[in-house]
């Protein structure tokens, strides 16, 4: 899940900077795809990833799939919306508190997805079904059908499909618990 919000969340002319694609990419963890997924972006071009990241989720120019669950659900189509704020007060009861360098809603697609593997990793099942019922379920389909449908390089169009895949399963899996 780290990967995700990592890849979701930073810019890709920070991965070398915080060692990102290093640091996946010397991990044990055996996920189908992953490592296909790391290799991909290791082995892109940063200049064509930054411009991807840029149109598809950095909000320069049009923004062909915004990462905020906000602009999905609040009316307004505006980030710092009410279900921003209601997401906000689920990290609180979750005792989870994120300072981002940005002044950036918390409702980014990456962070939740982080969030979502946190509470999963500490077997807080209860609250992860919350997070997906109430939170990323409510929006993330029209994000990801958004995100899959602009993506043009291809270790995006790996990432959204992944993803999708990804919440699918963790779906699938809760509702089994």
């Amino acid at each position: 899940m780290q990967i995700h919000r990592a890849l979701f969340y930073y810019q890709p002319s920070q991965y070398q900077e915080i060692n990102l694609l290093d640091s996946f990419a010397s991990s044990d963890v055996e996920i189908e795809g992953l490592n296909d997924l790391i290799q991909a972006f290791a082995n892109s071009d940063l200049i064509e990833l930054q411009e991807e990241h840029d149109t598809l989720l950095a909000g320069i120019g049009d923004m062909e799939a915004p990462p905020w669950g906000s602009v999905y659900l609040d009316r307004e189509e505006v980030i710092f919306g009410e279900s921003t704020l209601v997401f906000r007060t689920f990290l609180r009861e979750c005792n989870l508190d994120f300072n981002t360098p940005q002044n950036e809603p918390e409702d980014q697609v990456g962070l939740m997805l982080m969030v979502l593997g946190i509470l999963l990793e500490q077997g807080r099942i209860d609250r992860a079904t919350t997070l997906l019922d109430k939170h990323l379920n409510t929006w993330f389909d029209q994000f990801i059908k958004r995100f899959n449908q602009h993506a043009q390089n291809p270790s995006y169009q790996a990432l959204g499909h992944f993803s999708q895949d990804l919440v699918t399963t963790i779906n699938q899996a809760v509702q089994a618990e």
